[in-house]
């Protein structure tokens, strides 16, 4: 598994990248995606670093992170995405998900979980 984005860069080296991205004219908001404390095994990130259109629902977000993010070692393996603690609410724009989770350093940090629903 790889280390954590906040253990590999500093926070000063994070907010000057954050800072770029959200003032870059394309108008997109820095994503961060790591590993939760269930991971799937086998379960690889292929793209740790995400910039989403403000604008683009969440449930977007999450289907991109799916098909282009993720590597699984079966496609019908089923992941959930958090902010923090909170899945992910998916009929959200980004942007208000982003205002609520955004960390100090201008990520927002999505965190790729399994999640046992029994037992």
């Amino acid at each position: 598994m790889s280390k954590s984005f906040k253990v590999t860069h500093t926070l000063e080296e994070r907010r000057k990248k954050a800072q770029q991205i959200l003032q870059s004219p394309k108008d997109v908001i820095p994503i961060v995606i790591e590993f939760g404390t269930k991971p799937i095994p086998g379960m690889e990130i292929t793209s740790k670093l995400l910039n989403v259109p403000r604008k683009a629902l969440t449930s977007l977000v999450v289907d991109y992170i799916r098909k282009n993010c993720v590597k699984v070692p079966n496609p019908s393996m089923g992941f959930f995405v958090f902010v923090g603690r909170n899945l992910v609410p998916m009929h959200l724009d980004i942007e208000k998900v982003y205002d609520a989770g955004k960390d100090e350093d201008g990520f927002l940090y999505l965190t790729v979980n399994r999640e046992e629903t029994f037992g």
